[in-house]
């Protein structure tokens, strides 16, 4: 039999083999519940196991059975992402019009302390402790979650990501680097020598 005439029987047969595999996997994914829309920005499994999801519809929360939406009346878009849990069991999020809110017994409340009107872009969050920290053009926003009370700190510093890390916060804007600590605020960081990379940043304070 010509080899070109036994490799095609044997591309034939593994295509037959990579398609039934592939039918096998399929047949196996199912759909969990019928939601309004395919634009999903986050997702979070909270403490107790339900999933709440963050798309371009709002937010929805579902327990296994039934798919629930949440929306304030001072909400000014829909579609919102970063999605974070508390220490309280409270549901953070913001919308992409910079908007931050937290979920609690039901109920959405809009940060008014977090002044989204003047911001170019929406914010990242990240909790640290019992802090819900947030990126602005006008410093570090810091929120104490116990007692709900925002304010800024460092004005004038632009920040616009954040990393959480054991024992501080790693930011950064405008190709600059910080370090958060609770106790001594936000902290600017500095190459030792030349800016090589992989070499380790170290505080100019």
């Amino acid at each position: 039999m010509p080899k070109p005439f036994l490799f095609k029987i044997k591309l034939t047969t593994l295509l037959l083999f990579v398609c039934a595999a592939l039918k096998a996997q399929n047949s196996q994914i199912r759909q969990a519940f019928d939601f309004p829309t395919k634009e999903v920005y986050d997702l979070l499994v909270d403490r107790h196991g339900f999933v709440w999801v963050a798309s371009d519809y709002g937010i929805a929360r579902y327990d296994g059975i039934n798919c629930v939406h949440f929306s304030s009346p001072l909400q000014i878009s829909l579609g919102c992402t970063n999605l974070l849990e508390d220490n309280y069991g409270r549901i953070w999020f913001n919308n992409f019009n910079g908007q931050i809110f937290y979920i609690d017994h039901e109920t959405v409340t809009l940060v008014k302390s977090y002044n989204y009107i003047n911001e170019s872009n929406f914010p990242v969050l990240a909790l640290f402790h019992d802090q819900l920290l947030a990126t602005s053009d006008k410093g570090l926003f810091v929120l104490d979650t116990r007692t709900l009370t925002g304010r800024y700190i460092s004005p004038g510093t632009y920040t616009s990501s954040l990393a959480v890390l054991k024992d501080r916060v790693l930011v950064n804007g405008n190709k600059n680097w910080y370090s958060y600590k609770t106790g001594t605020g936000l902290k600017k960081l500095a190459y030792s020598g030349d800016a090589r990379p992989g070499q380790c940043l170290h505080s100019s304070a």
